[in-house]
């Protein structure tokens, strides 16, 4: 699934795979082993779908949607739109340093105090 959804999306962006590999000064014979159900590590997991404006998990195959977490919108006041973003927020939470989740916290609690003004 990875390597179809690769291609589809680098085709989106009028791209190859071939060239994004060489973009990313990564050997070409990546391609080889994506297509037989190879993954890429993280890092190269990032570059792709950043640069492909995808999220990662669609190139994974865990989603349908190729949205990234940050541009997707939660505006529709449903039931599922809620459940959305509390999901795709508890995903960023937890991939937070300890540090980085304290000060998440913090801020969240400065805004529900300002919010209340």
């Amino acid at each position: 699934m990875f390597y179809n959804r690769l291609k589809e999306s680098c085709a989106k962006e009028k791209t190859t795979i071939t060239a994004l590999l060489k973009e990313f000064n990564l050997s070409t014979g990546n391609t080889g082993s994506w297509k037989n159900g190879g993954m890429p590590s993280t890092e190269v997991l990032k570059k792709l779908s950043e640069r492909l404006k995808v999220s990662s998990d669609y190139l994974l195959g865990n989603t349908d949607d190729p949205t990234p977490l940050g541009l997707k919108d939660y505006s529709a006041d449903t039931e599922q739109s809620l459940d959305e973003f509390k999901k795709d927020s508890r995903y960023l939470f937890d991939s937070l340093s300890p540090e980085a989740k304290e000060r998440a916290l913090h801020y969240l609690r400065y805004l529900a105090q300002e919010d209340t003004k």
